[in-house]
């Protein structure tokens, strides 16, 4: 006997998990505190260290690292990511542009 299947529900996206889940300020805060961290595990992975070789480098422990690398990203805040990213020679920029203006209905 088939089970029987549920429909599938589609829903309209803003294109982010984060500006889907969580209000405009807090979801702007994850994104950006996100796209550090992935910055920062990239960079690591590319020179290949190992953890201690990584806390060493960045000034922080080893437990640290395996935080950082398990992305318990609320261990970490976005000016220790900027931190971690400057000690190892990675600028950082950050852009701000004017929020876009939503068009009245006529």
């Amino acid at each position: 006997m088939k089970k029987r299947q549920r429909p599938v529900q589609v829903i309209d996206t803003a294109g982010s998990v984060f500006f889907d889940l969580f209000e405009p300020a807090e979801a702007q805060r994850l994104s950006i505190q996100s796209g550090l961290a992935l910055a920062l595990e990239r960079e690591l992975a590319a020179r290949k260290w190992t953890q201690a070789e990584a806390a060493r480098r960045l000034g922080i422990t080893q437990p640290r690292v395996s935080d950082l690398l398990r992305r318990r990203l609320d261990k970490f805040s976005i000016d220790a990511l900027i931190v971690y990213l400057a000690r190892i020679g990675v600028p950082v920029r950050i852009d701000t542009a004017p929020p876009k203006r939503r068009r009245r209905a006529a």
